[in-house]
This record gives structure tokens, sequence and C-alpha cells, in this order.
């Protein structure tokens, strides 16, 4: 409700809309409220105002929509600038004297801000947006383009001016003819039937328009013909392509400054944020003025000689509402909106208007005002104890309390009574930290009628446990009671205070003010009597109540006794819940991070698949697979069904099958045997039988050693064996040992292949001419490089490339790609070629 009533005093929709939506900013720290407060003093005394600014935002997102907006639409946005610019400057209004030969900008003179804060807050307002304020404004008026605004659009409109002209002269030409001959109505004039300047004729007497003239159409009662005369159908056709070409160059106009609007877009929306920013500060400045608000001050720290609550003469202000001049009523979205170009609402619509709850005003503020409550908590303590009767304001005085803190974290003035605040002092508070929620250190705890709904003994032992806890725990805790227990413990702990609404027994009404230092009675029996309660019933709970008391006195130090008793307990089971709830709350912590971890994880799995989607289709099979096992076992860890150790083996497994194979089945090279792994990239360590690649072959460099001798090493490739199925045992290659690299344990694993072995050769053959570059491709490229590389390189490749191809050869033996490439083997002098060149030439 406080929100509601801020909203009514603003200026803009936006603002309007927040604020009953309850998005009042607080402030987040000590500092940031400070500023919100001196924001609301500045714009009291600058008697900031806003008004004349529209919701554009519609029109941004058209505009970076690259849609056109309409001429209406467009001044929409200019009055919002023009509105915004000139609160601009007078929220940057330079102080007086300053600087006074300093050029002045639209925000006054050039020393500093009168109102610093303000001005801040106006900074987005930018000068750059004039720009568009300018072109708007110059190439639209009244919703319509200007000549001014194209030189292109101001010829076609004196063209299409001169053609009405002659066209207009020459149908009321005819049309004063016809009247002369009795052909047309005595008065006729010219008229306009589909765009097109015709004239009335006589039924039966459209003979006497020349041959070729154009029926248009009839009046009702077919009286009367209206005829386009032949010598205007030129004028009119003209007239149709000029008011064409008009609107197109209009168009183009407006698309344009559309455009200048959205390319503007982030830096124009920034600007209606800061109006919003200074509408709702300056709403708070006018709703501080409405309730008679007084600045409050933050403490700069606490201690025994200071007070952590000091709101003399405070109101409630709702409760101040039906004392009060009715509130305004906010502009709506609905008074000017975008889709109806901007145009004010018609009176007969419907509009949303912002109701505000609380009580209703009496005329002219007759109702009078509420009591002013004492809120000043003395120094030192830090828990208050409110005590007294029902309805007698116990609960309001709470709500009071929390709320005036709130107004003040968020930048609203208190409303404080002036002869209170003249005689104690304004309002002063701490920052409290945690207002209503978990009590800390600086927190502000209010509970109400604590300890009650439950047996009174335990119930009071309850209560006094957690407010023992809280004076430890908060910065200051206000608890209402009727707890006698409670009331007793300002005797017994300095921490605590007692503060009763004060009750007049003789009229049985409460009085609403606050006496501090003392514990209330409940008068609950006064109050039952003066509320109607049979007199007898009445009675006799009197004889009741002095029985109990009597009774109580005599059993009041075993109760007193038993009563720290059991709060003790309380306060056991409290810090071994507090101890149990950090437990859990660091399980929580720990969890999430293994979350987190394993999301991550999940993250690394899911790239995996992108760069093997385009595998062949074997390996795509195991990659599903394994990758529905590893979302098997995460939803499994998050439904709690299964351990963090099932999924981290589940991921284990899939690092452990994903192969470097694949990598080089799609034309990338392996990083076997990085720099500083002596166990693949020592060739010592090279023996017969080890998995090994040699970079230069490529995608084809897998293979297995044969036998070394010296630096030279027999390689048996892998690509080889595949294709010798068809035409027998491939043979080894001799490559130098500087030119292999032992592939890792783990990094070459059967994934790819044991799958397609068992499967048969015929889908891997299309499985790697999918993933391979075309081999008569590489044949080219081979035969026109051949020349270029050492004998000793040319044989390796060569012999790698044969028995890559060797398939191939039995099918495409005839294409033109091989026959090039045996032409260039063939014509390569065979001088330092060895026993590898002779075995490609038989082989070819």
């Amino acid at each position: 409700m406080l929100c509601r009533q801020v909203a009514c005093f603003c200026g803009t929709s936006i603002a309007a809309e927040r604020l009953a939506a309850a998005q009042l900013p607080l402030g987040r720290s000590r500092a940031e409220s400070e500023l919100f407060l001196q924001q609301t003093a500045e714009a009291q005394e600058a008697a900031l105002e806003v008004s004349g600014c529209l919701d554009i935002r519609p029109a941004l997102e058209v505009a970076v929509g690259g849609m056109r907006l309409t001429g209406k639409q467009l001044e929409g946005v200019a009055s919002t600038l023009e509105a915004a610019f000139a609160l601009k400057a007078r929220a940057s209004v330079a102080r007086p004297g300053a600087n006074v030969g300093a050029a002045s900008g639209a925000g006054g003179g050039g020393g500093p801000p009168l109102y610093p804060s303000l001005a801040a807050l106006a900074a987005p307002i930018a000068e750059e947006e004039r720009t568009l304020l300018r072109a708007i404004r110059g190439c639209i008026q009244f919703g319509s383009v200007l000549d001014a605004a194209s030189e292109s659009l101001a010829a076609v409109r004196a063209e299409r001016a001169d053609n009405k002209s002659r066209l207009r002269a020459e149908v009321e030409g005819w049309v004063r003819q016809l009247v002369a001959k009795g052909a047309a109505e005595p008065g006729a004039g010219v008229t306009l039937l589909r765009g097109r300047f015709c004239v009335g004729v006589r039924a039966g007497r459209q003979g006497e328009l020349p041959k070729g003239s154009m029926r248009l159409g009839a009046s009702s009662s077919g009286a009367t013909l209206y005829v386009e005369p032949a010598p205007a159908v030129p004028l009119n056709n003209a007239e149709a392509l000029l008011s064409e070409r008009e609107a197109a160059e209009e168009a183009a106009v407006l698309g344009l400054l559309s455009g200048m609007l959205g390319s503007r877009a982030a830096q124009v929306a920034a600007l209606v944020e800061a109006v919003v920013a200074l509408d709702m500060v300056a709403a708070r400045a006018k709703h501080g003025a409405w309730v008679g608000g007084v600045r409050p001050s933050f403490h700069e720290a606490i201690g025994p000689d200071v007070s952590p609550l000091h709101l003399p003469g405070a109101m409630h202000p709702v409760l101040m509402q039906r004392g009060l001049p009715p509130l305004p009523q906010p502009p709506s979205i609905d008074d000017n909106r975008f889709d109806r170009d901007f145009q004010a609402a018609p009176a007969w619509e419907p509009r949303r208007v912002l109701q505000v709850d609380g009580p209703t005003p009496e005329p002219g503020g007759a109702g009078g005002l509420p009591v002013p409550l004492d809120l000043r908590v003395p120094p030192g303590r830090a828990v208050v104890a409110i005590t007294g009767p029902n309805t007698g304001g116990k609960t309001a005085t709470l709500k009071a309390a929390g709320l005036l803190a709130l107004m003040a974290q968020a930048g609203l003035f208190l409303p404080c009574a002036a002869p209170a605040v003249a005689q104690h002092g304004p309002p002063r508070l701490a920052w409290f930290r945690g207002i209503l929620a978990a009590a800390g250190s600086g927190s502000l705890v209010l509970l109400d009628e604590v300890g009650s709904g439950t047996d009174p003994l335990e119930g009071a032992a309850l209560a006094r446990a957690v407010l023992d806890t809280l004076a430890e725990q908060a910065l200051l805790t206000l608890a209402t009671t009727h707890h006698a227990e409670l009331r007793r413990a300002a005797d017994e702990d300095g921490r605590y205070t007692n503060v009763s609404m004060a009750f007049d027994t003789a009229s049985l009404r409460p009085t609403y003010r606050l006496a501090w230092g003392a514990a209330g009675a409940s008068n609950a029996l006064d109050i039952a009597q003066a509320l109607g309660f049979d007199r007898a019933v009445v009675d006799e709970a009197r004889r009741v109540a002095a029985a109990l008391a009597a009774s109580s006195a005599a059993a009041a130090e075993g109760r007193d006794s038993h009563l720290a008793g059991v709060a003790s307990a309380l306060v056991a089971q409290l810090e071994e819940l507090r101890g149990e709830l950090a437990g859990q709350r660091a399980a929580q912590e720990e969890r999430q991070k293994q979350m987190a971890k394993l999301q991550q994880t999940l993250r690394e799995a899911r790239n995996w698949e992108e760069e093997l989607r385009a595998s062949p289709p074997a390996i795509v099979a195991e990659r599903d697979a394994l990758a529905a096992a590893v979302q098997a076992a995460l939803d499994g860890f998050a439904a709690g069904t299964q351990q963090q150790a099932d999924v981290e083996a589940a991921l284990s497994h899939v690092e452990a099958e994903i192969p470097e194979e694949v990598a080089r089945y799609r034309g990338r090279e392996a990083s076997n045997g990085a720099p500083g792994d002596d166990d693949a990239s020592d060739p010592e360590l090279l023996r017969p039988g080890d998995t090994v690649h040699v970079a230069e072959y490529g995608s084809m460099g897998d293979g297995t050693v044969v036998s070394t001798k010296g630096s030279m090493v027999s390689v048996r490739f892998d690509a080889s064996q595949l294709f010798a199925a068809k035409r027998g045992s491939a043979k080894p290659v001799r490559v130098h040992r500087s030119k292999v690299r032992k592939v890792r344990a783990g990094q070459a694993t059967g994934l790819a292949l044991s799958g397609w072995r068992s499967e048969g050769f015929g889908e891997l053959l299309g499985d790697i001419d999918r993933a391979l570059a075309d081999p008569r491709t590489r044949a080219k490229r081979g035969a026109a490089g051949a020349k270029k590389q050492s004998p000793v390189v040319l044989d390796g490749e060569l012999q790698a490339l044969v028995s890559e191809l060797e398939a191939d050869l039995d099918s495409d033996s005839g294409s033109p790609e091989l026959n090039e490439l045996m032409a260039a083997m063939a014509s390569e002098p065979q001088e330092g070629r060895g026993q590898g060149a002779q075995t490609v030439g038989k082989n070819s």
C-alpha cells in the first residue's frame, strides 16, 4: 500500500506501473540509502516535476526490428525527448555564481551542479539525442511529413499540385457547361469518386460529354451519373501516379527517421530509464511533502549510548491516509498508447485507474490523523517487549516501526509529528541489514504475539528462549506479548526493556500512547465487559482470576525454577538445531559444487559429441550409447538414486573409449607424441608390434611396427591392411625413425576399427569415402607435387597412396585421374629410388 501511495505522485506511466507493482528500490547498503535520501531532499528543494514523457519503449522495439513508424508515433518520440531534456535542465542547473563565465549548455552553467545527485541521475540523457530530435522536428509536423524533409518529396508535391490545379480547372469547366445546358443540376460541383475527379450528369444526358469519357458510378436513385470527362482522364491518371510517388517519398522519410531511432535505441532506452529514475525520486519527494515527512539519518555506530531506533512522534503512513488530502491519480499507460499513435484515449473508452488501498480520506482531511507513537528505544537495549491490552495498538506499533525502517532505506521521508521532532530531535536509526529476514548482527526482527497459541508456561519459556537468542544474534528485536514472564525479563536482563500501550480504564478505551519502562496489563476482563460480555460471566472470571493469582504467588518460586529449566533446555535445542542446519548447509554447498563439476564434465562430453557428429556411423552409434549412459547416470545422481562415484565411473569410461582415430578420420592430425612425453616420442622405445602414427601421411598414417633397423622403421599401415583384404597382404613401408610417433596407451583403442572389422569392409569403404577427401583429388595433388619431394619420402608416400587406392584401381582403372597419376609415376627418374620405388612400379 505504501508503494501505491508513492506511485500516485509519478509523472510517467512507466514509473507508476513499477511502483504499483511494489518495485520501489531499496538501498542495498547504508551508503546507497543515504544517497536515496539525498536525492529526495534535492528533489524537494528543486520542486522536481516530471511530465510529457510517453512510454516510447514499443516504438524502440519497432524501430529496432526494422519496421517503419508513423509520423504521429515519431512525434511522440520527439515529445518525450524534449521533455527529457527539459527535465535534465532542471536537474542539472548550475550552482548560482559558480563559473558564471563558462559556456552554458542545456543543463545550465558550466559550474558544479546545484543538485549533484539529481544531475548524476540525469547524465544518461545525452546531448547526442538532440540530433535525432532535430531530425524528427525538421521532417514531421502535426503527424505529416514536411516538404523540407526531402527535395524529391518537395518536387513531387509541386508537380502534383500543378497537375491537380489543371485537373480541377478542367473538370470545373465541364461542370459549368453541363449546368448551362441543363445536363447537370444547378449548383453542381466537382465530385471525387474512387480517387478520381468527375462530374455529375443527368441520366440520358451523358452524351453532352466528349467521346472517351468514363462512367465511374451513379447515384442511389440512378438519376445522376458520375462521369469522368475524356480530357480529364490523363490528368486523373497523372494524379494517381503522383500520389503514389508522394506516398513512396513520405515512406522513405519515415523509414529514414525510424532507422535513425533504431540505431540509437540503446541510448534512447537509457534516456527513458533515467527519466523513470528521476520520476521515482520526484514521487518520493512529493510523498514526503504529503505526509509531512522528516528526513531521517543513520547512526555512524551502534553502542551502549546510541539508540538503535529513535522515531519520535512516528505515524503509520497508511493509517494517515484518512486525514490527508486525496491522493492524485497518476498517468496510466492507457492514456497515450503507442498502438493509437500516442493519441489520447477517447472519453468513452475504459481506462485503467490505479486503486490505492487503505482508509478512504474524509473530505478536506477531516478524518484526523492517528496518534503519534513515541518509538524511542533506550540506548543499549536489544529486545523491546511491547505489552498492553488487546485492540490497544501493539501490532500497529510493530508494523509502523518496521515500515518506517524500510521507508528510510528506500529514501522516503518519515511521517513524524512536528512537536515530537522539535522536542526530541529528528528521526535516527540504524541501517538494518536484514529486515524481516534471516536474523544477523545488523537485523531488525519483528515478532507479533511471540510464544502464543500453546500452553502458557511452555509458550512463555519458548518466547524467552527465542528472545534471548535474538538478543545475541540480532541488532534489535520488537516483540508483542501477553506473557507476564516476559514483562519481568527487563528486571533480570539489561538487554531487555518494556514498553506498554496505555489504556484508559475509565472509558475502557486504548490511548495508543507508549509508556517506556512499564509493563502494561492485558485488561482482558475490562475489555470483555466493554465488548458486551454477560456481567455475571465477567464477575465469575474476576473471582477465578483472583484465586489463580493467589495460587500462582504460592508456586511462583517453583514455577520460575521450572521456567528457567525449560528455557535452558530450549536454548540447548536451538543451538543443536543451529548446528544441524549449518551441517546441512555445508552438505548442500558441497553437493552444489559436485553438481557444478559434473555439469562441466557433461558440457565437455557434449563438445565431444559436436566434434563426432560427422563421424562414421559405427562411431556415431557407439557415441550415442555412451552419451545415453552418461546422461542416465547424471539423471540418477540428480534424483538421488545414484552416487557420484557411479557418474564419475561412467565419464571415465567415456574418456577411455574416445580414440584419436575419430579426429584422424575427419582429416585432422592427432597430437600423439607431444613434446616432453618420453613414452610417445623417444624412438629408442619403438618395438615390433607397437602402434604408431606417421604424421606426414596424414589420415592414412596409422600403423603397426613390423621391424626396426638402424634409423629406419618398417611400418605396416592400417589403411593398407583394409584395402589389402581384396588384393592380398599389405607390404610394410620403411620410414625414418624421426617421422614415427608412438601412440600412447588408451589413445588409439579399437573403438573405431573393431566394430568395422566385425561388420565387414563394405560399410567401412563407404565411411572412409565420406570421412576422407576424394582419393582421386589426392592422387592429382600427389602426381603434381611428386617431383618436389626427396626420393626417400616420395617412395614412402607413393607406397601409402598406392595401398590406399588399390581397391579403387580394380573398379576405376581407366579413369583419367588414375592414368594421369600412373603417367607421373612412370616419368620419374629411377636414380636414388630404392626397393620402395621398385615395389611401386610393380604394384602399378
